[in-house]
């Protein structure tokens, strides 16, 4: 029995549905999805938030940076609390009558009070480029050596140079502005304070000192812990939206729904099929889904937009394949034996009914080569062909030559002096014959 009858059907010929109907049931299921994911994160975010204890992980991160001065608190509302990093829209390059600095002296405080005074002296934090806390004064020499390059061998900076005791230069002080830069800056010299500012903020290129600092409490090992902490509760968030979700819209409703359909194809009027022309087995249905469910698995990775990458490549491999394909197949159609048809695209029940189908049209082939005869063959309205066959048996004894007429043949053969004479008395033996 045939599901549907809209077009004709030869056992065995199926063809796959177009690409864009595909790709378009495949964007509405993996809408609905990603509506479901984000809406159960959200939903399971604040129990896990409040389980994990996240506020205050999030509250001792904000206050860490805050006091290392390469943050500044822009609300003090403890229910929601909001920080932010030091920028060109907060510091100016011009010193202003709010703090009566330039921007470059604002950033130049900021970085050497984080490596010689926080990293020093909080219990929390660490020297991170170094194994254990320095002293003050080794904390001093290793700012001017790695962030200013100013030491004993090496003095490569346009803008500074080591300060000085007694006439000697003393690398366990902060750096001083070289005479000829003071002396520009005194000028208020515009071109000279840009270039300060981008020495320690650069909003272009995302470099300088400042960026380095910033770049460094991100490493400390007790902001890290508690980093861990908050992405552990993101993780655990997203973890019920991610399996949940397209295991419901992937293997349940194609489980349940006929044909294979998810909401996609029953949107756009399509079906999964056995790809040999007949209804799909739940275990095909079940393979061919669970193919694309482990795809978006890889959303379960702890980098989500590494998860992102991931799922998206296989998908996009998925439907090249299917591109490329003879038979319009995708990698899970060939693992699954299936196919996506369109919902007029007739097939079969199941595979006895299909088989059934091919018997009973190479039956009848058979036994219309066995009906076969001379009266089907050039007989259009069956008349009665009696008349025929007498005539036709009279003129083929008439050619057989026997012992009852081989004496006449002889003696007319005598009589005959011309072939026109041979027709013409066969012609008046016919008429007395009639």
């Amino acid at each position: 029995m045939k599901i549907n009858n809209l077009k004709p059907l030869k056992p065995g010929t199926v063809e796959s549905t177009g690409f864009f109907r595909s790709i378009g049931a495949y964007i509405i299921d993996m809408a609905f999805t990603i509506a479901l994911m984000v809406g159960m994160y959200f939903i399971c975010n604040g129990p896990i938030y409040r389980a994990n204890n996240g506020k205050q992980a999030f509250t001792e991160s904000a206050a860490f940076l805050v006091s290392s001065s390469l943050l500044q608190e822009d609300s003090t509302d403890a229910d929601n609390p909001t920080y932010s990093a030091f920028t060109s829209s907060n510091v100016p390059v011009i010193r202003t009558s709010d703090t009566g600095k330039d921007g470059y002296q604002v950033f130049e405080e900021k970085v050497i009070y984080y490596y010689t005074d926080f990293c020093l002296n909080n219990e929390d934090a660490s020297f991170v480029a170094l194994s254990a806390k320095p002293t003050k004064e080794a904390a001093f020499t290793w700012l001017n050596e790695n962030l200013y390059n100013l030491s004993s061998t090496l003095t490569n900076n346009d803008y500074y140079e080591p300060d000085k005791t007694s006439g000697v230069n003393d690398f366990t002080k902060a750096p001083v502005l070289k005479a000829s830069i003071q002396e520009k800056v005194a000028s208020r010299d515009e071109k000279t304070l840009n270039s300060l500012y981008e020495y320690y903020f650069s909003a272009t290129n995302k470099s300088g000192l400042y960026v380095t600092a910033f770049n460094d409490v991100y490493n400390q090992p007790y902001l890290v812990t508690r980093k861990e902490i908050t992405n552990n509760i993101t993780y655990l968030s997203r973890l019920p939206g991610v399996i949940i979700s397209p295991l419901i819209f992937f293997i349940i409703l194609p489980l349940c729904l006929k044909n294979g359909k998810t909401l996609g194809k029953l949107f756009l009027g399509l079906s999964v099929i056995d790809k040999r022309g007949y209804k799909a087995k739940k275990w095909q249905i079940l393979v061919h889904y669970l193919f694309i469910y482990v795809y978006w698995m890889f959303l379960l990775v702890n980098s989500l937009w590494l998860g992102i990458i991931l799922a998206a490549f296989m998908m996009i491999l998925d439907y090249i394949i299917r591109i490329i394909s003879q038979r319009r197949l995708s990698i899970h159609d060939y693992m699954a034996y299936t196919m996506v048809v369109d919902k007029s695209q007739p097939f079969y029940e199941s595979a006895k009914a299909q088989e059934d189908d091919r018997n009973r049209i190479l039956h009848k082939g058979i036994a219309d080569k066995e009906n076969d005869t001379w009266e089907n063959k050039y007989s259009r309205k069956n008349p009665d062909l009696s008349a025929l066959k007498a005539e036709e048996k009279l003129r083929e004894a008439g050619e057989v030559l026997d012992s009852s007429n081989i004496g006449k043949a002889r003696d007319d053969a005598k009589n005959i002096t011309s072939f026109d004479d041979y027709e013409s008395k066969n012609d008046s033996t016919d008429k007395d014959q009639k």
